[in-house]
């Protein structure tokens, strides 16, 4: 009997072993998944969170906000993305109607004002188009 209790022994000690070891390695996945902390040492480093690539800065905080100064992460809108399939950061030309309020010349025609004169200067449609009056407008 007291070789099957050492074996019983044996096995239960390397399963705790093994229990340990595997322990060691979760605890350093976890701290490994962690996300880094800004602070002084670390000032000016980048760190994806999410889609964005966040930097670790000295915000100075403010009275109004509330928020006190100290190290924190910018994430903002303007930082850029970490995954390089991400959208482009520009956007589309404006292609609705200009509202009422705004007049945009779309002819040929070009106007030349002489500043020191105050003429208006009217260069003649290229199309053969009648010029509308001076002084209009």
């Amino acid at each position: 009997m007291k070789g099957l209790t050492d074996m019983v022994a044996l096995v239960v000690g390397l399963v705790l072993g093994l229990a340990l070891v595997a322990g060691d390695a979760a605890a350093e996945a976890v701290k490994a998944a962690q996300p880094p902390s800004c602070t002084r040492e670390t000032l000016g480093i980048s760190a994806c969170f999410g889609p964005r690539l966040c930097a670790c800065i000295h915000d100075r905080g403010g009275a109004a906000s509330g928020v006190p100064a100290g190290y924190r992460w910018d994430c903002g809108i303007l930082r850029p993305r970490c995954d390089p399939a991400g959208p482009p950061a520009t956007l589309d030309p404006f292609r609705g109607p200009f509202p009422h309020a705004v007049g945009i010349d779309r002819s040929d025609r070009r106007v030349i004002v002489d500043q020191d004169t105050r003429t208006i200067i009217r260069v003649p449609d290229p199309s053969g188009g009648a010029d509308p009056p001076a002084g209009g407008d």
